[in-house]
């Protein structure tokens, strides 16, 4: 039972590996995709504008951390400074966008939040391109 118990080294670093692909590819294929496609598509954008930066402005950042960051989080390069945007995103998004609805529409983004910030306690981990790089 103790032998069960102790960490397990590789299990960690494949539990890191399998956290950011399922975070990164999750945001990217279900929103960040569409949200660069449409970026660079030139069609006009209409997006909300929780804290005041400007429908272009909040739906350029958006892309940013859904797509970019996202695609980052998957290779595991930059890693820590890659989840910051998502971050930021998903805290506006429990906490302005979604504020005082249901738990059933912050569920996603909270669950987004507590992955991404998992991730940035973690970092990138044995399996990224982060570790290659410092090594």
């Amino acid at each position: 039972m103790k032998k069960f118990l102790k960490e397990w080294k590789l299990g960690t670093d494949f539990g890191v590996l399998a956290l950011r692909l399922a975070m990164g590819f999750g945001l990217f294929y279900a929103h960040g995709m569409g949200k660069l496609g449409k970026l660079f598509s030139g069609a006009e954008i209409h997006f909300m504008d929780p804290i005041g930066l400007g429908e272009k402005l909040s739906f350029g950042l958006v892309a940013f951390a859904e797509g970019i960051c996202s695609i980052l989080v998957m290779v595991g390069l930059f890693t820590r400074f890659a989840v910051v945007a998502p971050i930021i995103t998903m805290l506006v998004i429990v906490f302005s966008v979604h504020s005082g609805g249901a738990f059933k529409e912050l569920e996603l983004p909270f669950l987004y939040l507590i992955g991404y910030f998992a991730i940035f306690l973690t970092g990138g981990g044995k399996h990224s391109i982060d570790r290659l790089i410092t090594k």
